[in-house]
């Protein structure tokens, strides 16, 4: 098309008028073209390695919200690297890992990325236990940003490190712009998931039972999702929560956080969580001594309040769920606020990761 445009010149060679017009403005897209690749020679798709198959629910529930929610607004290409052979400038690298042999492993392959000279960031999924020692020096030599779950003083820090949330499993997202409104919800509270042999979640449970005469939803499993032969799937799953007010969402094994939360949200029910907001006690530097009973600790992931509704104990979320049931007003700009906030958070986090990797 370039030579089309020259061949537009006089007959002496010497470029003019259409023909001058037409080749400056090829040379222009041509040179645009060649700023939008990398030194590497990859175009600006951001190279995104996820270290195990994200849609494999052995190895992964996280690929929806990754892909769908903080890698929104960044154009990127997905590769599975399970062999940890590929190396890629300015690659995202998507590792769950906190068995120290894994950690190991990871550690080794991030440290052939610097002996490389190539800049990378890295996010690490889960790690509720706080497990992820031999990554902590890791963490320094990654010349872009760490993103993570699990918020811990000793993590944040780090000036490239950003904690989010857990987000939802494979599945579990809207794919519908229609969220009712709490007075065309059939439950007034559900909750699918694990409650024997966690007191928290017996507390919850018996705390909930005590709201009233009022319908609610439970589904029990004995185990953890994928682990659990009777387990609901994201669809279905969404299907119980698009319909419930409230979804109390107990801390997880051990952390604060939970898919839970963020799976409410996402299909528009009120989430009610437990944190020590009003506590003051100091929280250890040692990874996970007293780290789950830091205070605020949703403040610190989300960046600032959220709107839903937080108690020091369970007992409290009967009378709140109740009064808020008896008053449509309330509960009505409540669902509103929480709705509104979700949407904005979301879009606020997918800004923030693009700016970050993209800049």
């Amino acid at each position: 098309v370039f030579c089309s445009a020259l061949r537009g010149s006089s007959p002496l060679g010497v470029m003019g008028g259409p023909a001058l017009s037409r080749a400056m403005l090829l040379i222009s897209l041509f040179a645009l073209c060649m700023c939008r690749a990398r030194a590497d020679g990859s175009t600006r798709a951001q190279p995104v390695i996820w270290l195990m198959d994200p849609h494999d629910e052995k190895k992964s529930v996280e690929g929806d919200w990754v892909e769908r929610v903080v890698l929104a607004q960044v154009p990127h290409e997905t590769i599975v690297d399970t062999d940890l052979n590929i190396f890629r400038n300015g690659a995202l690298i998507v590792f769950s890992a906190s068995e120290p042999q894994a950690l190991k492993r990871v550690s080794a392959y991030l440290n052939n990325y610097r002996n490389r000279g190539l800049h990378f960031s890295i996010y690490h999924l889960s790690d509720e236990f706080y497990q992820a020692d031999p990554l902590r020096n890791t963490y320094d030599i990654v010349p872009g940003v760490v993103i993570r779950n699990y918020y811990l003083d000793l993590y944040a820090a780090r000036p490239n490190v950003i904690t989010i949330p857990l987000g939802f499993t494979n599945g579990a997202y809207r794919r519908t712009d229609v969220i009712k409104p709490p007075s065309e919800r059939q439950y007034a509270w559900a909750f699918i998931g694990q409650i024997t042999r966690k007191p928290s979640r017996e507390a919850m449970q018996a705390a909930m039972l005590e709201v009233g005469n009022v319908k609610y939803y439970t589904h029990q499993t004995q185990n953890w999702g994928r682990f659990d032969p009777v387990s609901m799937n994201g669809t279905q799953m969404g299907t119980i929560l698009a319909d419930a007010i409230f979804c109390p969402s107990p801390r997880g094994w051990w952390n604060k956080d939970s898919f839970r939360l963020i799976e409410a949200l996402e299909f528009g029910c009120i989430p009610i969580v437990e944190d020590d907001i009003e506590t003051a006690e100091l929280v250890s530097s040692d990874p996970g001594a007293g780290s789950h009973n830091q205070p605020y600790y949703f403040k610190h992931v989300f960046g600032e309040h959220p709107p839903f509704l937080i108690v020091r104990t369970w007992d409290q979320a009967t009378e709140l769920v109740r009064d808020l049931l008896g008053n449509a007003r309330v509960l009505a700009a409540l669902h509103t606020q929480c709705v509104e906030w979700y949407a904005a958070y979301k879009a606020r986090l997918a800004s923030k990761v693009a700016t970050l990797l993209l800049q």
